[in-house]
């Protein structure tokens, strides 16, 4: 029983990150499913290179560090799934689901700094169904709605400062939050539902708050730059929030 379940993690977590990692390759920059390419010889990615190793066949040009890693933390989060929950196996499907697709966000948003509409419509309806399953359709809508009109009253104030910001400093700066977080996390709210939503959005805030000021100290530090004209990917604090809330209330 052990050695099965220990193998049921082991190639689930691989699975996930081979997917997490190969649409992280091809969609932010293709925006559609092709076969992703070296970026030192052009030549397309094969499947070997994603299941067995991390760098290109043809010129041995390694894809990157971001792969190992995801591959690290697909299976940390497999196995803690599969061997501390009790669920069913359907409930830890679940449960790699929700992980996978809140790693993908983290990684492409750190990457290129983006949330993009088709990752977060496909979230609207895979949480949409989860979260019903789960709480029912009331809370989940009211969830999806907080989530999104929370994110949005931060999304007008930071477009505020940035102008203010911009018109001061003769710079342009870019919003403190896009857009694509507050679509973000109106999925997010549907997949906690009413009132998980405002805990979890209250602890991505603080998590972010926590960088910013972190930052800051290194900055202060340093004497050297400006962390208001700095851009931070707020997208991923709001997706590992999310996730610890999901496996301490699922």
């Amino acid at each position: 029983m052990l050695i099965n379940t220990l193998f049921t993690a082991l190639i689930a977590g691989w699975f996930a990150s081979v997917i997490i990692n190969y649409l992280a390759d091809t969609l932010p920059i293709h925006r559609r499913f092709i076969k992703p390419t070296c970026t030192s010889c052009g030549k397309a990615y094969t499947v070997g290179s994603y299941l067995f190793h991390f760098k290109c066949n043809n010129c041995n040009h390694r894809h990157g560090f971001r792969q190992l890693i995801t591959l690290i933390i697909m299976l940390v989060l497999a196995f803690v799934i599969f061997f501390f929950s009790s669920a069913a196996a359907l409930s830890k499907g679940i449960d790699m689901l929700v992980a996978g697709y809140l790693l993908l966000i983290i990684v492409i948003d750190i990457e290129h700094h983006l949330v993009l509409h088709t990752i977060t419509a496909t979230g609207m309806v895979i949480f949409g169904l989860i979260g019903v399953k789960e709480h029912g359709l009331w809370p989940t809508l009211l969830g999806g709605m907080v989530g999104f009109v929370i994110m949005y009253l931060f999304f007008i104030l930071g477009h505020f400062y940035s102008q203010i910001k911009s018109k001061r400093s003769g710079v342009e700066i870019e919003d403190a939050i896009g857009f694509g977080d507050v679509t973000f996390s109106g999925v997010c709210g549907l997949l906690l539902g009413w009132p998980n939503i405002v805990a979890g959005l209250t602890a991505g805030i603080v998590l972010g708050g926590v960088w910013s000021l972190g930052i800051l100290f290194f900055v202060l530090f340093k004497k050297s730059g400006d962390i208001s004209t700095s851009f931070m990917a707020y997208a991923p604090f709001i997706a590992i929030a999310t996730c610890l809330l999901w496996f301490l209330i699922h």
